[in-house]
């Protein structure tokens, strides 16, 4: 049975009977994987991309959203993490290079947080990485790369705290 973005939204659904559980969380991560296995199912969700960042789905049920991204060209990010909420992260193509971040000293209404890197690691196609509350990361890549994201909520209307990495 050929995989859909409606079946994808459904199996995502059930793994996150409650949101907000990081073991909930990591089983959605483990259906994203299912899911990047399969062409067809990669083929029909990027067909509907139509720039940096395409939301497919809001899920009116469990806050999540279902996002497509299409980066072109080499890029690196500043450090970041996802606010008041958490990330699922799938290569799709190309490479993801990721920097993991400790944070030093939070950040305030009028100070930048401050962040160490703790480890670094590359995303291939077909890896899945879960951003924690708080996680913070930086992505940084040499050519294009698309990627499937979950966000527990829709990341546009969240307020993100700036952070710089210390001396």
């Amino acid at each position: 049975m050929p995989k859909t973005l409606t079946q994808f939204i459904a199996d995502v659904r059930s793994a996150l009977s409650d949101p907000e559980s990081p073991a909930d969380q990591r089983q959605a991560g483990t259906v994203m994987a299912a899911y990047l296995a399969d062409p067809a199912f990669l083929q029909e969700i990027f067909a509907q991309c139509d720039g940096p960042r395409t939301l497919l789905h809001e899920d009116s049920l469990r806050h999540f959203c279902v996002v497509t991204h299409r980066f072109e060209g080499a890029k690196t990010g500043e450090p970041h993490d996802h606010g008041a909420t958490w990330s699922i992260y799938g290569q799709v193509s190309g490479v993801t290079h990721m920097v993991d971040y400790d944070v030093r000293q939070a950040p305030g209404p009028d100070a930048d947080g401050l962040v160490t890197p703790r480890r670094e690691y590359a995303m291939h196609p077909g890896d899945v990485h879960l951003y924690l509350l708080g996680d913070v990361h930086r992505p940084s890549r040499t050519a294009t790369t698309q990627l499937l994201r979950l966000e527990g909520v829709n990341m546009v209307r969240m307020p993100r705290p700036k952070y710089r990495i210390a001396d």
